[in-house]
């Protein structure tokens, strides 16, 4: 469900302030010599256990991040249109600049829709740019297949075109969402405190199993919503196939800064 003011408000644009800039610091910048990922979260309160991206102890880099007030995942995740992240562009791009000012050598965000930011972003940062898990598709297919990489994503039916052509998905992958009636979706679209693992898990196995049966081709899944991580291990156990998601996207690009 939708909030009623996201609702009447859909395309508007957020404006960031000094204090909206503040970054969360939950690891201090390079510690360790381990570099740092500068995380543009959207405005949520879920919880988020180990192996969500905007869970400091899923990662082996440092991680800060800059919560966009007013910039909603129901907004973003709940229209197939892009209009609400071109709208609030300039705060994204505000948001990732602080975030490089501070310390951030890549930037990354909490939602895999994001991917029509991520052209312009890396053109203008001066540090990596790796907003979706969906980059990973077209890197994987020639490894595994055409058309045998398939994409879990938070809805199928608001993933759309815009979002998978500037990830460069290409247009054969196989694609399956969450649910319609989902306790994992619902805690995200109506941003609930509360959170059932065990029953996310068997949901996302039972996802995961149907996509496998769709398609008995496929030989690797990437996650596109950066909250599904969490049920890694679950799917790869339902699957027997290598699973990819956000994490594993930001762990390659890392490397490549501390070889």
């Amino acid at each position: 469900m939708i909030r009623p003011h996201v609702a009447r408000r859909r395309f508007r644009a957020v404006r960031l302030n000094s204090n909206d800039l503040r970054s969360n610091e939950q690891w201090p910048a390079g510690q360790g010599g381990r570099p740092c990922v500068g995380l543009i979260q959207l405005d949520t309160r879920f919880a988020r256990p180990m192996g969500d991206v905007g869970n400091s102890n899923s990662h082996r880099f440092a991680l800060r991040t800059i919560r966009v007030p007013g910039v909603f995942a129901s907004a973003i995740v709940g229209s197939s249109s892009v209009e609400q992240i071109v709208a609030n562009t300039p705060a994204f791009i505000a948001a990732a600049r602080e975030l490089v000012m501070q310390g951030a050598q890549i930037i990354s965000t909490s939602c895999g829709f994001l991917t029509p930011l991520q052209g312009l972003l890396a053109q203008q940062m001066a540090v990596p740019v790796a907003l979706s898990a969906l980059l990973q598709v077209k890197m994987l297919a020639p490894i595994y297949g055409a058309g045998r990489v398939g994409v879990i994503c938070f809805d199928v039916k608001t993933l759309s075109q815009d979002h998978l052509r500037a990830a460069q998905v290409p247009p054969t992958t196989p694609i399956i969402g969450l649910a319609r009636d989902s306790r994992l979706r619902k805690t995200i679209l109506d941003d609930l405190p509360e959170l059932d693992l065990k029953t996310a898990r068997d949901e996302l196995a039972r996802q995961a199993r149907l996509l496998q049966r769709r398609h008995p081709d496929l030989r690797a899944i990437v996650l596109e919503c950066t909250n599904l991580p969490p049920y890694r291990p679950a799917i790869a156990a339902a699957t027997g196939l290598p699973i990819y998601d956000i994490n594993t996207l930001l762990d390659w690009v890392s490397q490549g800064l501390y070889s």
